[in-house]
């Protein structure tokens, strides 16, 4: 740590060298490649702390004076249901790429089948088709458990609908 605190004494120094002399930037530049080196090095030596007892990452990361990121969860679920302002309004989320289609080719194009049940999945009502990570579903009844599913449809065929999603709308 001294001589990372020397390197970061050198490039305060040459920051203010170049106020005196524009012709101390190559110097300066040089300084602060050398120092951003050893940054690098401390981080993949703190990650490699990190990876070896991953129970006291947090404590390394403290310690070394680096900021923890937090990763996001990755999405698992399929489909969201969402409450719009307007009455009788849901806003459907849907992660696609998580739905498998016979052949699963990534490149293919999908159109997105979407229905919900009003009756417990005794019967299902149709909705418009999309190709978008979106859908607005309107004219949908208050106070009523409504269950939201979606499937894919490429041209090898149609992916299993997914696992319903249920949303009460109170307006």
């Amino acid at each position: 740590m001294p001589l990372f605190q020397t390197q970061i004494n050198d490039v305060t120094a040459a920051n203010l060298a170049m106020k005196v002399n524009k012709s101390a930037g190559p110097a300066r530049g040089v300084k602060v490649d050398i120092l951003w080196g050893s940054t690098g090095a401390l981080r993949l030596y703190v990650d490699q702390l990190c990876a070896t007892s991953p129970e006291q990452a947090s404590a390394f990361i403290a310690a070394s004076g680096f900021k923890e990121a937090q990763i996001p969860a990755r999405q698992d679920q399929v489909l969201t249901a969402q409450a719009t302002n307007v009455p009788g309004q849901v806003l459907l989320t849907i992660h696609s790429f998580l739905l498998e289609t016979p052949k699963n080719k990534p490149t293919a194009k999908r159109t997105l089948l979407i229905r919900h049940t009003l009756d417990q999945k005794k019967t299902y009502i149709t909705d418009e088709a999309t190709s978008g990570a979106t859908a607005l579903i309107d004219g949908l009844p208050t106070l009523t458990q409504i269950g939201f599913e979606v499937a894919a449809k490429d041209s090898s065929g149609v992916s299993a609908y997914c696992n319903t999603v249920w949303i009460m709308l109170t307006k």
